[in-house]
């Protein structure tokens, strides 16, 4: 699919995760306006095109631009920050490409279960750790998340 259209998923208060294909080049006014409860919004684009976010015709709502995680394709991240509309987003975050990589380094491996930890101390403050540390994907970072951890590298999976 290459285009969604104006208000396509406008009022769409189920909708809560969206996956935005490779070929993705246009996103109609609206498309997602009053869709509040967006929590991520995954881009597999590594060149996106510009989107409006103006408040009256904006492809997504204020709210879901100040608080859903847009997670872009790794190397894309400054693209993105760059790119209008998407520049928006509050929160951005590079895909992970191994489960229990929580600091991205493509290692998992004591560092991770101390990221985690450190989160869970509230020592460090960063959406990658935050979204990437709730391994077991229950919405709380906990210790069944450094469980999880120490289970991957024990098993080498």
């Amino acid at each position: 699919m290459h285009t969604i259209g104006e208000s396509a998923f406008g009022s769409c208060t189920a909708l809560e995760h969206i996956s935005l294909g490779k070929d993705m080049i246009n996103i109609g006014a609206g498309a997602f306006q009053s869709s509040y409860n967006i929590k991520t919004i995954t881009c597999h684009n590594t060149s996106p095109h510009a989107i409006d976010n103006s408040w009256a015709n904006g492809v997504f709502s204020t709210e879901v631009v100040n608080t859903a995680m847009l997670i872009v394709p790794q190397g894309s991240l400054n693209t993105y920050k760059s790119t209008d509309g998407w520049k928006d987003f509050k929160h951005i975050i590079e895909q992970q490409s191994t489960t229990g990589d929580v600091n991205n380094d493509n290692q998992v491996n004591a560092t991770d279960v101390v990221a985690v930890y450190n989160h869970i101390g509230g020592t460090i403050n960063d959406d990658a750790v935050a979204y990437y540390a709730d391994i077991n994907q229950d919405g709380i970072v906990n210790s069944a998340d450094v469980v999880s951890i120490y289970n991957i590298i024990v098993d080498g999976k």
